[in-house]
């Protein structure tokens, strides 16, 4: 949410925001965050720093009980929850970032469940990436006026001009992004490049991200030598500029086990390039509404499939362009910071 929350300073030029987050050694401040506070440092996060983190953070807000307006919570765990106890009735504002997270879980636990419906109670506003994540929200506690949906911005940059719609290339790349770890199923691209292979329809595999663990690596440079893949696999590793590398790939490919709204996807959309995602979190929803791509369960002969149906001509260029034609309505930063902030302005009158 930074774009979001840059185009919200420059919104409201008189915005002071003051940032409290764990530190992982790596992080640099923002330039919208006026001051910056690390109510934990700590690459871990077991129980202890939990603990560490709901403590701080409840500091934090205590000795800020007055002076702020709006605290606002990325993400509706427990360990956000507890902190946002002791602000002001009235004053907090919710954005969940996963299905069946926090609250979703809360009837699992008396403690946790009673403190959901305290927060939901008092809340200013809910903010939902997905109807499932408003349905948790209004189980929380919130009236219906206080909940509203908000998309996840891409940079401004991708959204500018429309997109030349190109013929992909042959062989036909896939494009993945994001940490490569158990819960994005990566390997299915290569069960899924296998399969085309055996269909007559080769295609090249590109990974944009790091990989979660070294044992993850191993596995993924194993599965791709033994499906005889080694020459059609690229691991890129971490992009600090990401923009670049949609010109590497023609199909986005995400086939996650769990997902909020990933920013991944937004981006392609963005950049005008078909999609091919898993019915978890809101992408499925998204994609329809867009109609942007496929849909599809974590299945390599299946994202196989709907690689050679995305290829059909007609479907290709109608995805292509209805993916940044939704993009340019709905995910710009501007639109996304202006909704936000009248959602806020709305439910404190």
């Amino acid at each position: 949410m930074n774009r979001m929350w840059s185009e919200v300073v420059m919104q409201r030029p008189g915005t002071r925001v003051v940032l409290v987050y764990r530190d992982r050694g790596v992080d640099t401040a923002p330039t919208w965050a006026d001051e910056v506070i690390p109510a934990l440092r700590s690459r871990g996060f077991g129980r202890i720093d939990q603990l560490r983190w709901m403590l701080n953070a409840a500091f934090c807000v205590v000795r800020r009980r007055r002076s702020v307006d709006v605290v606002h919570l990325q993400g509706a765990y427990l360990t956000n929850l507890l902190p946002a106890l002791f602000a002001r009735r009235g004053s907090v504002v919710i954005l969940p970032v996963l299905e069946d997270g926090d609250l979703g879980g809360m009837q699992h636990s008396v403690l946790k469940r009673w403190i959901v419906r305290r927060i939901g109670a008092h809340a200013r506003a809910g903010f939902a990436l997905s109807d499932g994540i408003a349905d948790e929200l209004a189980h929380a506690g919130l009236d219906a006026h206080r909940i509203s949906r908000l998309s996840n911005p891409v940079d401004p940059r991708m959204i500018t001009d429309d997109p030349d719609v190109r013929p992909p290339h042959h062989p036909v790349r896939l494009g993945f992004i994001g940490k490569l770890g158990p819960l994005k199923n990566p390997h299915l691209l290569l069960e899924a490049a296998a399969a085309l292979r055996g269909k007559g329809t080769p295609c090249v595999v590109h990974f944009f991200g790091p990989f979660a663990s070294p044992s993850m690596e191993t596995r993924l440079r194993g599965l791709s030598a033994d499906l005889a893949l080694e020459r059609d696999v690229h691991f890129h590793g971490f992009q600090s500029d990401i923009l670049p590398t949609f010109d590497l790939f023609d199909i986005f490919v995400l086939p996650s086990t769990q997902e909020g709204l990933p920013g991944s996807l937004m981006e392609a959309f963005a950049m005008g390039k078909p999609v091919i995602v898993t019915d978890v979190g809101s992408m499925a929803e998204y994609v329809r509404r867009a109609g942007a791509g496929r849909i599809v369960r974590p299945d390599g002969e299946e994202i196989a499939e709907a690689v050679l149906g995305i290829l059909d001509a007609d479907s290709w260029n109608t995805a292509a362009r209805n993916a940044h034609s939704f993009a340019s309505e709905q995910l710009d930063p501007r639109v996304v910071a202006d909704h936000y902030v009248r959602q806020i302005e709305r439910t404190a009158r």
